[in-house]
C-alpha cells in the first residue's frame, strides 16, 4: 500500500504541530506500506531544517520518506490514482481528491461560530474529516444550518492533540531565556500577533497587554510576552519589538508601568515546557478570541500552573479549571467579511455575521488581580494536571486514532 502524508510537517506553526502528531499516526498504522511526505509551507512561518526543534526519529521520517510537488502533480496526471491513502492536513479548500484512492482531510476548524460555505462542500469530498474539537465541529455544523446546505455526507470525528513528552517530566530550572527577567512574579502572554489592528488580531494580544498592565500596574508583578508578528527570524523580532513598545508608549502615559518582556525565538519542547514551570512565571493570560484546539493551554495545564483566559471555545472542553472571563459574542470585524463578489463570499475563511467573543475588560483584570492574591484553588488545579497528564498524552490519542481511523482501507 502507498500512502501519502501532506501539510506543513516541518513548519514552526500550530498547523505544523498538528502535522506532525499525524505523522506518527501514520508510521504507526502504516509501518509496513510506502509512506510518502509531501512537505507544505503555512503562511510566514519558519521551517524546521534542522533537528535541533524536531526529535531525530521525526525529523528522519520526513526527511527520507520526501516527495516532492513536482512529483506530486506529475502522479496526480495518471488515470488512476497512485496512492491507496492520503492524510492531508491544510484548510479544506486546499484539500485534494486526484492524488489517493482514499482521502481524508484534518484541520482545526475556525475560531468563529461559522466556516465557510465552500469548506462544507469540500468535506463532502473526502472520505473522512478530523477536527481536534467539538468547537471546530459546531463550526461546520452551524455552517450547515446557515447555507441551509441538506447535510454533511462526510463524518467528521474529533480527534483532539496531545501534548509532547517533555511536559511530562518535572523540572525545577529555570531557563537561560528568562535570566534577564528581574521581576519574581509574572504573567505569561503567548502567541502570534496576527493584525497590530486590536479589533482584528485573533489571539487579541495588544487587548490582553492592555488588561495585564492595568491589573498589575503599580505592582512587583512583570508581563512576560513570548511572541512574534510573522515568524521567528531577526527582523520579526525588532519589528515586534517597535510594535509593542509603540503600542505601549502611545497607549499609556500616566500610569505607573510593570515590567514588560520579550521572550521571542524558536524554542524546544523542553524550553517551552520550562517557561511555563520557571518560578518566575506564575500563571498563563490569554483574551483570544476562539481557539480551534488551543495546544497553548493544554501545554499551561499539564504543567500545573494557573490559566486566565476568556471563557469560550476549544480548551473549554478539557480545562476543568481556570479563571474564566467573560465576554460577550460579537459579530467579527466587517473588514474581515469584506468581500466584493459571490464567489469570494463562498470561499472567503470569514463568514459575515459570524461570531467570536471579546473579553470582559473589568473580568480580565479582576481575574489577574486573584491571581497575584493566590485567589484560586491550587488543588483543582493539581487535579487538573493530573487529569490532562493521563488523558492527553500521545498514547491516549494514540488509542482515539487507532479507534476512529484504524485500518479500514
Amino acid at each position: 500500500m502507498k500512502v501519502i502524508i501532506s501539510g506543513p510537517l516541518l513548519s514552526m506553526s500550530g498547523y505544523g504541530n498538528h502535522a506532525r502528531q499525524v505523522l506518527d499516526f501514520v508510521f504507526e498504522k502504516h509501518k509496513n506500506d510506502e509512506i510518502f511526505c509531501d512537505v507544505t509551507s503555512w503562511g510566514n512561518t519558519n521551517w524546521n531544517l534542522t533537528k535541533d526543534f524536531l526529535s531525530k526519529s521525526v525529523f528522519d521520517k520526513i526527511i527520507n520518506n520526501f516527495i516532492s510537488e513536482a512529483d506530486i502533480n506529475r502522479l496526480a496526471d495518471k488515470n488512476t490514482p497512485y496512492f491507496n491513502v492520503s492524510y492531508q492536513i491544510c484548510f479544506p479548500d486546499q484539500w485534494s481528491t486526484r492524488i489517493a484512492k482514499h482521502n481524508i482531510g484534518f484541520f482545526a476548524g475556525i475560531e468563529t461560530t461559522i466556516c465557510c460555505e465552500k469548506w462544507i462542500d469540500q468535506i463532502n469530498l473526502m472520505d473522512k474529516v478530523v477536527v481536534p474539537s467539538a468547537h471546530a465541529l459546531n463550526s461546520i455544523n452551524n455552517a450547515v444550518k446557515h447555507y441551509y446546505c441538506q447535510k454533511l455526507d462526510t463524518e467528521v470525528c474529533v480527534i483532539p492533540e496531545w501534548f509532547y513528552d517533555d511536559f511530562s517530566i518535572e523540572t525545577t530550572v529555570d531557563i537561560c531565556s528568562l535570566k534577564e527577567v528581574k521581576t519574581e512574579n509574572n504573567v505569561l502572554i503567548i502567541g502570534q500577533l496576527n493584525k497590530i489592528n486590536p479589533e482584528t488580531d485573533r489571539k487579541n494580544i495588544l487587548n490582553t497587554l492592555e488588561a495585564s498592565i492595568l491589573a498589575l500596574k503599580g505592582t512587583e508583578w512583570g508581563i512576560i510576552l513570548k511572541m512574534f508578528t510573522e515568524n521567528n527570524s531577526c527582523f520579526d523580532f525588532y519589528k515586534t519589538k517597535k510594535i509593542l513598545k509603540t503600542y505601549i508608549d502611545l497607549t499609556f502615559k500616566d500610569v505607573k508601568l510593570p515590567k514588560v518582556y520579550l521572550v521571542h525565538g524558536n524554542m524546544k519542547n523542553k524550553e517551552i515546557k520550562e517557561l511555563y514551570s520557571s518560578s518566575k512565571v506564575k500563571c498563563l493570560v490569554s483574551g483570544t478570541r476562539g481557539e480551534g484546539f488551543g495546544l497553548t493551554f493544554l501545554e499551561a495545564a499539564a504543567s500545573g500552573i494557573p490559566i486566565v483566559a476568556t471563557k469560550w471555545s476549544a480548551y473549554d472542553e478539557y480545562l476543568d479549571y481556570y479563571l474564566g472571563v467573560d465576554f460577550d459574542l460579537v459579530n467579527i470585524p466587517t473588514s474581515l467579511s469584506n468581500v466584493k463578489n459571490e464567489f469570494e463570499v463562498y470561499s472567503n475563511i470569514w463568514v459575515e455575521n459570524s461570531k467570536w467573543a471579546e473579553f470582559n475588560k473589568k473580568s480580565m483584570i479582576d481575574s489577574i488581580i486573584k491571581v497575584t492574591k493566590k485567589d484560586f484553588n491550587s488543588v483543582k488545579i493539581l487535579n487538573q494536571k493530573k487529569s490532562i497528564l493521563n488523558k492527553y498524552s500521545k498514547n491516549s490519542i494514540m488509542c482515539i486514532y487507532n479507534k476512529q481511523l484504524g485500518r479500514q482501507y
